[in-house]
């Protein structure tokens, strides 16, 4: 479990996968309509999984995009739209640590700019959670949330309600996160965002996981796998390839999962990635 907790910012590496044919993919859920129902009820009650085959993704994709909803950060300052823009892609913790302090600055800088101002909490409390401060993470994020204007800026309020989603399922807080990823679910299926949509079903599916519901675990799993694909990119699928082989081996299908994990011994993202 500590393991997979460690995993869970799924920055996962691929090489294979690009030309598999598409599969599942969640769409508008019941069980995301009805959670201000469901706080009564037991948690697996109002989780229902509704899996649809795509047939043509391109003009779906086209489809959700005409709708004008924020697919990324909207623009606030030059100078730190950069800086950001920066920090999201740095793998470097030195590096980034460096970027949060340049991000301070700039927003102090020009303290008229109140979208500076819970973006900066954003990414001190993305900065916070590899290092377990879970609780001083959260803190940030509410405060950014009752700033952001989410009519203005909804793809801002989106990503703090991910992040803190990421930092209540590490805590084991699957109702709360459950109910956070359904809203960020709705979202970037709106959006497009297939990239960001397969991460959340992944998360998801860890959830499920955890509450030993194998076979929702293994749609939502199935729906990731779908997703990476038609993002257009061979990253992410050699690893949630291994959520696969957890998943069957739970169910039973031993074969199957021991024949998935041969596979991925053999992959270069494997091989390179003595931890994985």
């Amino acid at each position: 479990r500590q393991a997979r907790r460690k995993g869970r910012d799924f920055g996962f590496r691929t090489g294979i996968g690009r030309n598999r044919p598409p599969g599942l993919v969640v769409t508008a859920s019941p069980h995301c309509q009805a959670q201000g129902k469901a706080k009564n009820n037991s948690f697996h009650r109002f989780v229902v999984l509704k899996v649809n085959t795509i047939r043509q993704p391109g003009r779906e994709a086209s489809r959700v995009l005409r709708q004008g909803i924020e697919k990324e950060w909207a623009p606030a300052d030059r100078t730190y739209d950069s800086l950001a823009r920066q920090l999201e892609s740095s793998q470097d913790a030195r590096n980034g640590g460096e970027l949060l302090a340049k991000l301070r600055t700039r927003r102090d800088q020009l303290p008229d700019n109140p979208v500076l101002g819970w973006r900066t909490r954003y990414w001190e409390a993305r900065a916070l959670v590899p290092q377990g401060r879970w609780d001083e993470a959260l803190e940030l994020l509410r405060d950014a949330e009752r700033q952001v204007d989410p009519a203005r800026y909804p793809y801002d309020r989106i990503r703090i309600v991910g992040l803190q989603s990421q930092i209540r399922l590490m805590r084991g807080e699957y109702p709360d996160s459950y109910r956070g990823y359904c809203e960020t679910d709705e979202y970037y299926r709106r959006t497009g965002d297939t990239l960001r949509l397969a991460s959340t079903c992944v998360n998801m599916g860890v959830i499920m996981q955890e509450l030993e519901d194998w076979q929702r675990a293994l749609d939502y799993f199935k729906a990731a796998d779908s997703l990476f694909t038609l993002s257009g990119t061979d990253t992410y699928y050699v690893k949630n390839r291994l959520n696969f082989a957890n998943v069957l081996y739970r169910q039973g299908e031993r074969k199957r999962a021991v024949g998935i994990l041969d596979t991925l011994l053999r992959t270069p993202e494997c091989l390179a990635d003595t931890s994985f």
